[in-house]
């Protein structure tokens, strides 16, 4: 009954592989056989505590036929109690849930936000060191645009590109790897806004350039809290958030942490962005309250929040029955 079965699509571009390893070890510290099936991406690069290896179901897409029918096989042979959708399913995996043999499904966009402070880099961070490896001249100020990568970093590049008419001396840092980066890319040199654009994927972590950053874009609409907004937040760095995310409706509320805009509104970015950089003491003062704002959101809170909300499944599955 206690083993859990987290089902994974691209686990490599997870942006909250911290929060996902902190759940698994509070899981298990609570009695839960923890294990892991992988839909798509590579099984063997899954961090975490797992009570065994994480089983790669050789997936080519999060909705691949083949590998569907290999998780039934696998859910079969181990019967566990939860199967934990971790990512958003696809429209076949969300109709083959029920006949997995599982006590319960829960299914992250549907559930509660599980999200929890992660532990800073311990390396320190030279700015400049940062500054001259993206390229950048010393005195360059810059926005990190974190992942995900997906379309809604085009928004992120027309922001730059109007900001860029006030402040010369402003850059784009956009992390992350993917398939939409070429796309990106393409379209930041179709717009003429390469000098003011940096794309930066490995091996440069994306908080090991928050410590040099000015702001944080979050413009991904996701069903999860990214890591480095909870790095953000400790490290007192302002963030632009997209509205209507759990980002934004549960971690950086509009005007107290940090500030809102509409994902696909490039002149709304530009313009909570300047108020950032020419409001007095605006940037300071969202600074100011993350540390302590970070802090409430614990490990022990978030792993109690997820047997609560897999003790209610169950209970939903008796009534039901």
């Amino acid at each position: 009954m206690r083993h859990v079965l987290f089902i994974l699509n691209n686990p490599e571009q997870d942006a909250a592989a911290g929060q996902r390893r902190a759940l698994i070890s509070g899981l298990r510290e609570r009695g839960w056989t923890v294990t892991a099936a992988v839909l798509c991406g590579n099984a063997a690069a899954v961090p975490g505590e797992w009570s065994a290896p994480p089983v790669d179901l050789h997936g080519h897409s999060p909705d691949d036929p083949l590998a569907l029918v290999r998780l039934w096989r696998h859910c079969r042979r181990e019967r566990p109690g939860v199967i934990h959708l971790w990512e958003t399913p696809g429209p076949l995996l969300r109709r083959l849930s029920p006949y997995l043999g599982a006590k319960v499904v829960c299914d992250s966009s549907a559930g509660p936000p599980l999200f929890a402070a992660v532990p800073l880099p311990m390396r320190q961070v030279e700015e400049a060191a940062v500054r001259a490896a993206v390229g950048l001249p010393p005195s360059a100020r810059f926005v990190l645009c974190a992942p995900p990568l997906t379309t809604a970093a085009r928004c992120a590049v027309w922001a730059m590109n109007i900001l860029n008419c006030v402040h010369d001396n402003l850059h784009l840092i956009v992390t992350g790897d993917g398939p939409e980066r070429a796309r990106l890319e393409q379209f930041t040199s179709s717009i003429r806004a390469s000098d003011h654009v940096r794309f930066v994927g490995r091996p440069w972590p994306a908080a090991a350039l928050l410590a040099a950053a000015d702001i944080l874009w979050l413009p991904t609409c996701t069903n999860r809290v990214p890591d480095i907004a909870m790095q953000a937040l400790a490290l007192g760095r302002p963030v632009v958030a997209a509205a209507h995310s759990t980002t934004s409706s549960t971690l950086i509320r509009d005007g107290e942490m940090g500030l809102t805009a509409a994902p696909d509104d490039p002149p709304a970015w530009a313009r909570q962005t300047q108020r950032l950089l020419a409001g007095v003491g605006l940037a300071e003062r969202l600074g100011a309250a993350g540390p302590t704002h970070a802090r409430r959101f614990s490990r022990e809170a978030m792993v109690e929040a997820c047997e609560k909300w897999y003790g209610a499944a169950f209970a939903q599955r008796r009534r039901a029955a």
